[in-house]
């Protein structure tokens, strides 16, 4: 099981174009990375083609530490790192765009009452009477004690 706690966003370079993965153990994804650079079958033939045409010489530098909860939080920033750097070399697929769809339906619990919300709600959901009332008794409350 992976501990997300470790994840790490990285970026690839080679002759000029960029490449960002993530992972949660940074040393085995590299030696996986080593190895699909040699096997001209391997997955990700886009990077590791480039990386041949640029004689095999490439680079790469932890973007940023990302401790996270789960896969779907890692994913997320991968493809917000992704499209902010302009990320040449990965592949694009529909995968990223059903995960956060999947991620804003996620129901999760409202911290002031206690409902269950989905994401894409949440902010609304917060706005109305019920949970203003409810967040206003819990500062109350925090407050006395």
């Amino acid at each position: 099981m992976p501990n997300y706690k470790n994840a790490v966003i990285y970026v690839i370079r080679t002759g000029g174009l960029k490449y960002v993965g993530s992972t949660c153990n940074f040393n085995r994804r590299m030696n996986n990375h080593r190895y699909c650079v040699k096997n001209p079958h391997a997955k990700g033939a886009n990077l590791y083609k480039k990386i041949r045409e640029n004689n095999d010489e490439w680079e790469v530098e932890i973007y940023k530490q990302f401790p996270c909860e789960n896969s779907l939080d890692l994913e997320l920033e991968e493809e917000r790192i992704k499209n902010l750097l302009n990320a040449e070399l990965n592949q694009r697929c529909c995968r990223t765009n059903l995960t956060v769809s999947e991620y804003n339906k996620e129901k999760i619990t409202c911290k002031f009452c206690g409902a269950l919300v989905s994401r894409r709600h949440m902010a609304r959901h917060q706005k109305r009477a019920i949970c203003k009332y409810n967040q206003e008794h819990n500062n109350l409350l925090q407050n006395i004690t």
